[in-house]
């Protein structure tokens, strides 16, 4: 089967959207040798080098850089432009594409909106990721939502990894949809030795590191870790806090949350980096003793929560503080402490908690965390499900 894939993200990004996508692309290159397919993959123009050396590549010159939702609709004809310069390229290797499929997401809905709409041939969507005819964000105030409808109903399958999206679609009468997350790499994130970890990494002085490792971090978890830490200084004196990442687009969060951290009181226990490059950052989610990956409490009302972060702590044998309502399968394992919102102090006791289970058997349990998520959350057993998910439909 010859399959193109389209992303246009910068999958070369250090942290966010371009990590699950690098992850799928190359979950996706694996497994085509596996199943003999033929499948290609198309980006934005990276940035930097990306981790893996990507075979069947094509690069998209993005006309709209920096990304802009309303620039990206009107430059909507020099994409098209472009898809039909790369399809023909690949079709005259080899005959006709047999699959498309198509990442929806954000501003990538714009650069694909008029090529869907006059594409005939079968096409997947993948990681859907916005609402039918409805302003649930700004992005929706743009979108050509007819267009956009009438491309979802012409999908031979969609996917998202949100159950009330998912409802959403079936409510308009868009039944081929399945509920599916991304999946994590666990060749890259597996269990280490934490202390070995945190003197090679001169974080030696901390007896326990509670972490958040991605972008935006004011809106995930960061000021909840930063909030906290007198609390849990309490009960862990020599506990230390490590905020890695920050906002990509618009104003970076790390004066905001150097401020926050100098009001603690304890600001030589919280090391906040900044973003680094995608390989450096699998050390730290094992040297981690509790990760945090949250999301704003609106958007796991309106939406839910997108899961990849959790895996990777997971993967890595670090436990997690997750949003409320999303992960029943984690919290029954005690891999995860779900947070409701109600107040800091709620927080800083889940993170304690965290802390506290394991006792001498630890080390086992950071075994069945790697374990379950290389069982059912794998970027390589996500990729099947997927492709297992286009061939029925197709």
């Amino acid at each position: 089967m010859k399959i193109l894939y389209v992303s246009l993200v910068d999958i070369s990004q250090p942290t966010g959207p371009g990590t699950n996508e690098l992850e799928f692309v190359n979950a996706m290159q694996v497994q085509s040798k596996k199943h003999d397919d033929e499948s290609y993959c198309l980006t934005i123009k990276l940035k930097a080098k990306p981790q893996y050396e990507l075979e069947n590549h094509y690069e998209f010159e993005d006309p709209n850089n920096p990304p802009s939702f309303t620039k990206a609709f009107k430059d909507q004809a020099s994409y098209l432009k472009q898809f039909k310069q790369i399809i023909n390229k690949i079709e005259e290797k080899g005959g006709a594409i047999d699959l498309f499929v198509i990442r929806l997401a954000g501003n990538k809905l714009f650069r694909c909106i008029k090529f869907l709409s006059n594409e005939k041939r079968p096409f997947a969507i993948k990681h859907f990721h916005t609402f039918l005819n409805k302003k649930v964000t700004g992005i929706n105030t743009w979108i050509d939502q007819y267009n956009l409808s009438k491309i979802c109903k012409r999908a031979i399958c969609i996917d998202t990894t949100w159950q009330k999206l998912l409802d959403h679609l079936n409510e308009k009468g868009i039944r081929n949809v399945a509920l599916i997350d991304n999946g994590t790499n666990v060749d890259n994130f597996f269990p280490g030795d934490k202390q070995v970890l945190k003197e090679q990494y001169e974080l030696s002085q901390f007896s326990h590191i509670i972490s958040y490792i991605g972008g935006v971090p004011l809106e995930r978890g960061a000021a909840e870790i930063i909030k906290s830490v007198p609390l849990i200084k309490k009960e862990f004196p020599n506990a230390g806090f490590l905020i890695i990442g920050d906002n990509k687009k618009g104003k970076s969060h790390i004066q905001e949350m150097e401020k926050m951290a100098a009001e603690t009181g304890f600001s030589d226990s919280i090391i906040i980096k900044g973003f680094l490059p995608f390989e450096q950052v699998p050390p730290y989610f094992q040297l981690s003793d509790v990760g945090v990956a949250l999301v704003p409490e609106e958007i796991v009302e309106n939406f839910g929560n997108s899961s990849q972060k959790i895996y990777q702590y997971l993967a890595s044998g670090t436990p997690v503080v997750v949003p409320k309502n999303c992960h029943s399968d984690l919290l029954d394992k005690g891999f995860v402490a779900d947070f409701q919102y109600k107040s800091i102090e709620e927080f800083a006791n889940h993170v304690i908690k965290l802390l506290n289970q394991g006792g001498e058997k630890k080390s086992n349990v950071q075994e069945d965390m790697h374990r379950f998520v290389e069982n059912n959350y794998s970027a390589i057993g996500k990729y099947e499900e997927r492709r297992d998910f286009w061939l029925s439909n197709l």
